[in-house]
Protein backbone atom coordinates (compact mmCIF):
# COMPACT_ATOMS: atom_id res chain seq x y z
CA UNK A 1 0.00 0.00 0.00
CA UNK A 2 2.81 1.99 0.68
CA UNK A 3 4.68 1.64 -2.64
CA UNK A 4 1.40 2.34 -4.24
CA UNK A 5 1.30 5.92 -2.88
CA UNK A 6 5.00 6.32 -3.61
CA UNK A 7 4.31 5.31 -7.25
CA UNK A 8 1.45 7.49 -7.51
CA UNK A 9 2.00 10.86 -5.90
CA UNK A 10 3.38 13.71 -8.06
CA UNK A 11 6.92 13.78 -6.35
CA UNK A 12 7.48 10.38 -7.42
CA UNK A 13 6.47 10.86 -10.63
CA UNK A 14 9.06 13.86 -11.48
CA UNK A 15 11.82 12.89 -8.80
CA UNK A 16 14.12 11.46 -12.18
CA UNK A 17 13.34 15.07 -14.07
CA UNK A 18 14.50 16.63 -11.30
CA UNK A 19 17.36 14.75 -10.89
CA UNK A 20 18.60 15.01 -14.40
CA UNK A 21 17.69 19.32 -14.13
CA UNK A 22 19.83 19.14 -10.93
CA UNK A 23 22.86 17.37 -12.38
CA UNK A 24 22.35 19.29 -15.46
CA UNK A 25 23.09 22.78 -13.48
CA UNK A 26 25.83 21.61 -11.52
CA UNK A 27 27.89 20.37 -14.36
CA UNK A 28 27.32 23.30 -16.34
CA UNK A 29 28.90 25.37 -13.40
CA UNK A 30 31.32 23.57 -13.22
CA UNK A 31 32.94 24.82 -16.99
CA UNK A 32 34.27 27.62 -17.85
CA UNK A 33 31.18 30.37 -19.11
CA UNK A 34 31.98 31.97 -21.99
CA UNK A 35 30.52 35.73 -22.44
CA UNK A 36 27.13 36.00 -23.23
CA UNK A 37 28.42 38.19 -26.21
CA UNK A 38 32.35 38.12 -27.88
CA UNK A 39 31.39 41.72 -28.01
CA UNK A 40 30.93 42.11 -24.39
CA UNK A 41 32.42 45.07 -22.60
CA UNK A 42 33.91 43.02 -19.46
CA UNK A 43 36.65 46.24 -20.19
CA UNK A 44 36.72 49.21 -21.96
CA UNK A 45 39.56 50.98 -23.32
CA UNK A 46 41.03 54.37 -24.73
CA UNK A 47 43.42 54.96 -27.67
CA UNK A 48 45.62 57.55 -26.21
CA UNK A 49 45.85 60.33 -29.37
CA UNK A 50 49.35 60.94 -29.69
CA UNK A 51 51.17 58.16 -27.69
CA UNK A 52 52.71 56.22 -30.32
CA UNK A 53 50.40 53.00 -30.03
CA UNK A 54 49.67 53.21 -26.33
CA UNK A 55 45.95 52.25 -24.95
CA UNK A 56 44.52 52.42 -21.32
CA UNK A 57 42.45 49.27 -20.84
CA UNK A 58 40.22 48.93 -17.65
CA UNK A 59 38.29 46.31 -16.82
CA UNK A 60 34.79 45.94 -14.27
CA UNK A 61 36.23 45.86 -11.04
CA UNK A 62 32.98 45.72 -8.75
CA UNK A 63 34.29 42.63 -7.47
CA UNK A 64 37.52 42.29 -4.82
CA UNK A 65 40.24 39.60 -5.27
CA UNK A 66 39.66 39.08 -8.77
CA UNK A 67 42.50 38.29 -11.27
CA UNK A 68 42.86 39.70 -15.06
CA UNK A 69 44.41 38.01 -17.61
CA UNK A 70 45.07 40.36 -20.53
CA UNK A 71 45.84 38.77 -23.73
CA UNK A 72 46.45 41.61 -26.05
CA UNK A 73 46.17 39.89 -29.86
CA UNK A 74 49.84 40.66 -30.63
CA UNK A 75 51.53 38.17 -29.91
CA UNK A 76 53.26 39.36 -26.78
CA UNK A 77 52.89 37.40 -23.42
CA UNK A 78 49.75 37.01 -21.26
CA UNK A 79 49.64 39.13 -18.78
CA UNK A 80 47.69 38.51 -15.38
CA UNK A 81 46.83 41.44 -12.66
CA UNK A 82 45.12 42.05 -9.71
CA UNK A 83 44.87 45.53 -10.95
CA UNK A 84 41.87 46.83 -12.93
CA UNK A 85 44.16 49.08 -14.69
CA UNK A 86 46.58 48.00 -17.66
CA UNK A 87 48.31 49.96 -19.80
CA UNK A 88 49.86 48.09 -23.24
CA UNK A 89 52.13 49.82 -26.08
CA UNK A 90 51.25 48.06 -29.41
CA UNK A 91 54.10 48.29 -32.01
CA UNK A 92 51.82 48.18 -35.36
CA UNK A 93 49.23 50.48 -36.43
CA UNK A 94 46.16 47.07 -36.53
CA UNK A 95 43.36 46.04 -35.22
CA UNK A 96 43.48 43.41 -32.96
CA UNK A 97 41.52 40.92 -30.85
CA UNK A 98 41.85 41.70 -27.42
CA UNK A 99 40.68 39.08 -24.94
CA UNK A 100 40.20 39.57 -20.80
CA UNK A 101 39.97 36.85 -18.74
CA UNK A 102 38.97 36.69 -15.10
CA UNK A 103 39.39 34.69 -12.19
CA UNK A 104 36.05 34.52 -10.14
CA UNK A 105 35.78 32.00 -6.94
CA UNK A 106 33.79 29.18 -8.70
CA UNK A 107 34.34 30.11 -12.58
CA UNK A 108 36.33 32.08 -15.08
CA UNK A 109 34.35 34.27 -17.58
CA UNK A 110 35.93 35.53 -20.79
CA UNK A 111 35.43 38.90 -23.03
CA UNK A 112 36.68 39.79 -26.58
CA UNK A 113 37.32 43.32 -28.12
CA UNK A 114 38.28 44.28 -31.47
CA UNK A 115 40.83 47.58 -30.56
CA UNK A 116 41.69 49.53 -33.97
CA UNK A 117 45.13 51.23 -33.33
CA UNK A 118 46.25 53.74 -35.46
CA UNK A 119 48.60 56.06 -33.53
CA UNK A 120 51.68 54.21 -33.07
CA UNK A 121 54.53 55.93 -35.44
CA UNK A 122 56.27 54.56 -37.88
CA UNK A 123 60.07 53.37 -38.09
CA UNK A 124 60.66 51.97 -41.55
CA UNK A 125 58.49 52.36 -44.89
CA UNK A 126 57.17 49.35 -44.18
CA UNK A 127 55.03 50.82 -41.65
CA UNK A 128 53.55 53.17 -43.41
CA UNK A 129 50.09 52.59 -45.07
CA UNK A 130 50.07 52.18 -48.84
CA UNK A 131 48.24 55.72 -49.54
CA UNK A 132 50.97 57.44 -47.31
CA UNK A 133 54.16 55.91 -49.23
CA UNK A 134 54.15 57.96 -52.47
CA UNK A 135 54.03 62.03 -51.50
CA UNK A 136 56.23 64.10 -49.88
CA UNK A 137 54.12 67.62 -48.72
CA UNK A 138 56.38 71.32 -49.00
CA UNK A 139 54.91 73.79 -47.87
CA UNK A 140 55.74 77.15 -49.48
CA UNK A 141 55.86 80.26 -48.40
CA UNK A 142 55.49 83.30 -50.27
CA UNK A 143 56.85 86.74 -48.70
CA UNK A 144 55.97 88.74 -52.11
CA UNK A 145 52.94 89.20 -54.06
CA UNK A 146 54.87 89.02 -57.32
CA UNK A 147 55.20 85.64 -56.67
CA UNK A 148 51.81 84.47 -56.12
CA UNK A 149 50.95 84.57 -59.81
CA UNK A 150 54.17 82.05 -60.14
CA UNK A 151 52.48 79.70 -58.71
CA UNK A 152 49.10 78.88 -59.90
CA UNK A 153 46.95 76.61 -57.83
CA UNK A 154 44.44 74.05 -57.36
CA UNK A 155 42.94 74.51 -53.71
CA UNK A 156 46.27 75.91 -52.77
CA UNK A 157 48.41 72.94 -53.59
CA UNK A 158 50.03 71.68 -57.09
CA UNK A 159 52.21 69.17 -58.30
CA UNK A 160 55.88 69.92 -60.03
CA UNK A 161 56.01 67.28 -63.06
CA UNK A 162 59.72 68.36 -63.43
CA UNK A 163 60.66 67.90 -60.10
CA UNK A 164 59.62 64.90 -59.73
CA UNK A 165 60.60 63.34 -62.95
CA UNK A 166 63.86 64.25 -62.02
CA UNK A 167 63.97 62.97 -58.37
CA UNK A 168 62.09 59.81 -59.83
CA UNK A 169 64.41 59.19 -62.73
CA UNK A 170 67.44 59.74 -60.36
CA UNK A 171 66.81 57.32 -58.08
CA UNK A 172 66.15 54.41 -61.00
CA UNK A 173 69.26 55.45 -62.42
CA UNK A 174 71.54 55.30 -59.04
CA UNK A 175 69.59 52.42 -57.05
CA UNK A 176 68.15 49.45 -58.90
CA UNK A 177 67.21 48.28 -55.75
CA UNK A 178 65.07 51.00 -54.56
CA UNK A 179 61.63 50.38 -52.78
CA UNK A 180 59.16 50.17 -55.70
CA UNK A 181 56.75 52.72 -54.06
CA UNK A 182 59.17 55.47 -54.63
CA UNK A 183 58.70 54.92 -57.83
CA UNK A 184 55.41 56.69 -57.86
CA UNK A 185 56.84 59.48 -55.94
CA UNK A 186 55.27 63.19 -55.89
CA UNK A 187 56.07 66.17 -54.48
CA UNK A 188 53.18 68.05 -53.75
CA UNK A 189 53.52 71.69 -53.16
CA UNK A 190 51.09 73.65 -50.55
CA UNK A 191 51.06 76.94 -51.77
CA UNK A 192 50.62 79.84 -48.92
CA UNK A 193 51.22 83.33 -49.49
CA UNK A 194 51.62 85.68 -46.69
CA UNK A 195 48.98 88.31 -45.80
CA UNK A 196 49.83 91.80 -47.07
CA UNK A 197 50.45 93.20 -44.32
CA UNK A 198 53.16 90.50 -43.17
CA UNK A 199 54.48 90.30 -46.89
CA UNK A 200 55.11 94.15 -46.15
CA UNK A 201 56.79 93.50 -42.66
CA UNK A 202 59.24 91.27 -44.82
CA UNK A 203 59.91 93.99 -47.40
CA UNK A 204 60.21 96.94 -45.19
CA UNK A 205 62.89 94.84 -43.03
CA UNK A 206 65.47 95.52 -45.75
CA UNK A 207 66.87 91.90 -45.09
CA UNK A 208 64.14 89.25 -45.86
CA UNK A 209 66.61 86.53 -44.78
CA UNK A 210 67.16 88.08 -41.72
CA UNK A 211 63.42 88.18 -40.70
CA UNK A 212 63.49 84.70 -41.59
CA UNK A 213 65.67 83.83 -38.56
CA UNK A 214 64.00 85.98 -36.41
CA UNK A 215 61.07 84.02 -37.12
CA UNK A 216 63.14 80.77 -36.14
CA UNK A 217 64.37 81.73 -33.24
CA UNK A 218 61.65 83.57 -31.61
CA UNK A 219 58.49 81.11 -30.78
CA UNK A 220 56.48 84.17 -29.45
CA UNK A 221 56.20 85.99 -32.37
CA UNK A 222 52.75 85.65 -34.05
CA UNK A 223 53.94 84.71 -37.94
CA UNK A 224 55.99 82.39 -36.26
CA UNK A 225 53.43 80.63 -34.38
CA UNK A 226 51.11 81.15 -37.21
CA UNK A 227 53.62 79.16 -39.58
CA UNK A 228 54.27 76.46 -37.01
CA UNK A 229 50.52 75.87 -37.06
CA UNK A 230 50.52 75.69 -40.53
CA UNK A 231 53.17 73.40 -40.55
CA UNK A 232 51.48 71.44 -37.84
CA UNK A 233 48.43 70.98 -39.75
CA UNK A 234 50.11 70.26 -43.50
CA UNK A 235 52.42 67.62 -42.24
CA UNK A 236 54.48 69.28 -44.17
CA UNK A 237 58.18 67.40 -44.19
CA UNK A 238 60.05 71.07 -46.28
CA UNK A 239 58.83 74.33 -45.46
CA UNK A 240 59.94 76.34 -48.78
CA UNK A 241 60.79 80.37 -48.25
CA UNK A 242 60.80 82.05 -51.35
CA UNK A 243 61.26 85.81 -51.01
CA UNK A 244 62.68 88.38 -52.55
CA UNK A 245 66.48 89.90 -53.02
CA UNK A 246 66.97 93.50 -52.05
CA UNK A 247 68.94 95.48 -54.01
CA UNK A 248 71.85 97.62 -52.69
CA UNK A 249 72.64 101.27 -53.20
CA UNK A 250 75.41 100.13 -55.59
CA UNK A 251 72.98 98.33 -57.62
CA UNK A 252 73.83 95.12 -56.80
CA UNK A 253 71.68 91.97 -55.01
CA UNK A 254 72.49 91.89 -50.94
CA UNK A 255 72.79 88.09 -51.31
CA UNK A 256 75.57 86.65 -53.35
CA UNK A 257 73.26 83.41 -54.11
CA UNK A 258 69.85 82.70 -55.56
CA UNK A 259 69.39 79.91 -52.68
CA UNK A 260 70.16 77.76 -50.41
CA UNK A 261 69.26 74.40 -48.04
CA UNK A 262 70.54 72.62 -45.04
CA UNK A 263 71.80 69.53 -45.86
CA UNK A 264 68.78 67.07 -45.16
CA UNK A 265 67.40 69.77 -43.16
CA UNK A 266 63.40 70.95 -43.06
CA UNK A 267 64.25 74.05 -44.48
CA UNK A 268 65.14 75.60 -47.65
CA UNK A 269 65.58 79.54 -49.17
CA UNK A 270 64.72 81.07 -52.92
CA UNK A 271 65.26 84.03 -53.49
CA UNK A 272 63.49 84.37 -56.27
CA UNK A 273 60.00 82.04 -57.96
CA UNK A 274 62.03 79.63 -60.05
CA UNK A 275 60.71 76.07 -59.56
CA UNK A 276 63.53 74.71 -60.67
CA UNK A 277 65.50 76.75 -58.21
CA UNK A 278 63.32 75.20 -55.50
CA UNK A 279 64.07 71.64 -57.16
CA UNK A 280 68.02 72.17 -57.13
CA UNK A 281 67.55 73.37 -53.22
CA UNK A 282 65.35 70.71 -52.81
CA UNK A 283 68.21 68.10 -53.55
CA UNK A 284 70.25 69.83 -51.32
CA UNK A 285 67.53 69.65 -47.91
CA UNK A 286 68.05 65.52 -49.35
CA UNK A 287 71.55 65.00 -48.93
CA UNK A 288 72.52 65.37 -52.73
CA UNK A 289 75.42 68.08 -53.58
CA UNK A 290 76.98 69.35 -56.37
CA UNK A 291 78.95 66.93 -58.12
CA UNK A 292 83.27 66.80 -58.64
CA UNK A 293 83.15 66.60 -62.72
CA UNK A 294 82.86 69.95 -64.18
CA UNK A 295 81.90 69.27 -67.46
CA UNK A 296 78.63 69.64 -67.85
CA UNK A 297 77.56 65.93 -68.28
CA UNK A 298 77.99 64.84 -64.53
CA UNK A 299 75.46 66.51 -61.92
CA UNK A 300 72.90 65.12 -59.68
CA UNK A 301 71.01 68.16 -58.72
CA UNK A 302 68.52 69.52 -61.61
CA UNK A 303 69.14 72.85 -62.75
CA UNK A 304 65.90 72.96 -65.76
CA UNK A 305 65.85 75.77 -68.46
CA UNK A 306 65.91 74.30 -71.74
CA UNK A 307 67.91 72.02 -71.18
CA UNK A 308 66.87 67.99 -71.67
CA UNK A 309 65.24 66.26 -68.99
CA UNK A 310 68.30 64.10 -67.35
CA UNK A 311 70.68 64.65 -65.33
CA UNK A 312 72.81 68.07 -65.96
CA UNK A 313 74.96 70.60 -64.87
CA UNK A 314 75.60 74.04 -65.15
CA UNK A 315 78.90 75.33 -65.75
CA UNK A 316 77.93 78.97 -64.63
CA UNK A 317 77.21 78.04 -61.06
CA UNK A 318 79.87 78.91 -58.31
CA UNK A 319 80.76 76.56 -55.61
CA UNK A 320 80.98 78.15 -52.63
CA UNK A 321 81.54 75.09 -49.97
CA UNK A 322 84.67 72.26 -50.05
CA UNK A 323 82.72 69.75 -49.51
CA UNK A 324 81.08 69.77 -52.64
CA UNK A 325 84.09 68.94 -54.52
CA UNK A 326 83.45 64.69 -53.67
CA UNK A 327 85.49 62.00 -54.91
CA UNK A 328 86.34 60.09 -51.21
CA UNK A 329 90.34 60.54 -50.94
CA UNK A 330 90.74 62.48 -54.13
CA UNK A 331 93.09 65.56 -53.64
CA UNK A 332 90.98 68.52 -54.92
CA UNK A 333 93.51 72.01 -56.12
CA UNK A 334 91.55 74.81 -55.42
CA UNK A 335 91.51 78.51 -55.39
CA UNK A 336 89.75 80.71 -53.39
CA UNK A 337 88.38 84.20 -54.87
CA UNK A 338 86.71 87.26 -53.82
CA UNK A 339 83.93 88.82 -55.92
CA UNK A 340 84.92 91.92 -57.35
CA UNK A 341 83.69 94.82 -57.67
CA UNK A 342 83.64 93.61 -53.49
CA UNK A 343 79.91 92.22 -53.02
CA UNK A 344 80.68 90.89 -49.13
CA UNK A 345 81.58 87.47 -50.21
CA UNK A 346 84.59 85.00 -51.46
CA UNK A 347 83.95 81.54 -52.84
CA UNK A 348 85.91 78.72 -53.52
CA UNK A 349 86.78 76.71 -57.21
CA UNK A 350 88.86 74.46 -58.93
CA UNK A 351 92.50 76.01 -59.90
CA UNK A 352 91.53 75.04 -63.20
CA UNK A 353 88.39 77.43 -63.42
CA UNK A 354 90.33 80.21 -62.48
CA UNK A 355 90.69 81.76 -65.95
CA UNK A 356 87.18 81.93 -66.16
CA UNK A 357 87.08 84.69 -63.21
CA UNK A 358 89.45 87.24 -64.07
CA UNK A 359 87.57 90.13 -62.75
CA UNK A 360 88.01 88.28 -59.05
CA UNK A 361 90.38 88.21 -56.68
CA UNK A 362 92.75 85.51 -56.06
CA UNK A 363 93.22 85.27 -52.40
CA UNK A 364 94.82 82.03 -52.07
CA UNK A 365 95.54 78.32 -52.99
CA UNK A 366 94.89 75.32 -51.48
CA UNK A 367 94.48 71.38 -51.35
CA UNK A 368 91.78 69.32 -49.98
CA UNK A 369 91.31 66.08 -49.90
CA UNK A 370 87.66 64.87 -50.49
CA UNK A 371 86.52 62.82 -47.05
CA UNK A 372 83.36 60.92 -48.94
CA UNK A 373 82.00 60.55 -52.01
CA UNK A 374 78.90 62.52 -54.06
CA UNK A 375 75.74 62.53 -54.07
CA UNK A 376 75.50 61.31 -50.57
CA UNK A 377 76.14 62.64 -47.43
CA UNK A 378 75.01 61.01 -44.76
CA UNK A 379 77.80 57.44 -44.28
CA UNK A 380 75.94 55.07 -46.11
CA UNK A 381 72.86 56.33 -46.58
CA UNK A 382 71.45 56.70 -49.69
CA UNK A 383 69.04 59.43 -51.55
CA UNK A 384 66.51 56.70 -51.56
CA UNK A 385 66.67 56.60 -47.84
CA UNK A 386 66.80 60.09 -47.21
CA UNK A 387 63.23 60.22 -49.34
CA UNK A 388 61.68 57.22 -47.16
CA UNK A 389 63.35 58.69 -44.05
CA UNK A 390 60.89 62.01 -45.31
CA UNK A 391 57.67 60.09 -45.81
CA UNK A 392 58.01 58.22 -42.45
CA UNK A 393 58.30 61.69 -40.75
CA UNK A 394 55.73 63.53 -42.84
CA UNK A 395 53.51 60.29 -41.77
CA UNK A 396 54.82 61.12 -37.73
CA UNK A 397 53.98 64.23 -38.08
CA UNK A 398 50.44 63.97 -38.95
CA UNK A 399 49.85 61.60 -36.36
CA UNK A 400 51.16 63.60 -33.57
CA UNK A 401 51.75 67.46 -35.06
CA UNK A 402 53.15 67.99 -31.40
CA UNK A 403 56.41 66.51 -33.16
CA UNK A 404 56.42 69.96 -35.27
CA UNK A 405 57.50 72.25 -32.56
CA UNK A 406 59.88 74.57 -34.93
CA UNK A 407 59.73 76.32 -38.40
CA UNK A 408 63.49 74.93 -38.70
CA UNK A 409 63.77 72.14 -36.42
CA UNK A 410 61.36 69.32 -35.07
CA UNK A 411 61.19 67.24 -31.71
CA UNK A 412 63.02 64.07 -31.89
CA UNK A 413 61.22 60.85 -33.25
CA UNK A 414 60.29 58.24 -30.95
CA UNK A 415 63.25 56.33 -33.84
CA UNK A 416 65.79 58.38 -32.75
CA UNK A 417 66.02 60.44 -35.96
CA UNK A 418 65.27 64.36 -35.95
CA UNK A 419 63.81 65.93 -39.21
CA UNK A 420 66.85 67.51 -39.67
CA UNK A 421 69.52 64.90 -39.76
CA UNK A 422 72.94 66.79 -37.99
CA UNK A 423 76.17 66.28 -40.69
CA UNK A 424 79.36 68.20 -40.74
CA UNK A 425 80.45 71.36 -42.35
CA UNK A 426 79.20 72.96 -44.41
CA UNK A 427 75.91 73.26 -42.96
CA UNK A 428 74.56 75.31 -46.09
CA UNK A 429 74.59 74.26 -49.69
CA UNK A 430 73.79 76.91 -52.40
Amino acid sequence: MISEIRNTTPVGKWLPVYLVAISSLLLFCSKEIPSDDPETALFTFQVVSQQDGLVVFKADSSQQGITYHWNFGDSTAQVSTQSPRITHQFTRNATYQVKLTIDRSTRQVSGIQSVRVGTRLARTLADLPPNKQDTIRLLYILTDPSFVSAFPTTNGNHYDPYQNRVFVDFLNRTQPDHPQELNKLVFQHIIYPLSASEMARFKDSGDPEGLMRKLFADPTDPLTQKLVALKQAKAATRIVFFMKDPTLPTGYPKYPYAGYSIYEGSFLVCLNANAELAAHELGHSFGLAHDTLRDCQTFPLMVGGDAPLKVLGNCGSYWNQYREFQVKGYVNQLVRLEAQPYRGYQYVVPEYWRDQFPQDLLVNQFSYVSPATTPYYRPGVSLMQTLSDALVMQYNYELAPRLITRLDENQILPSGRKAASPVGQPVYCR
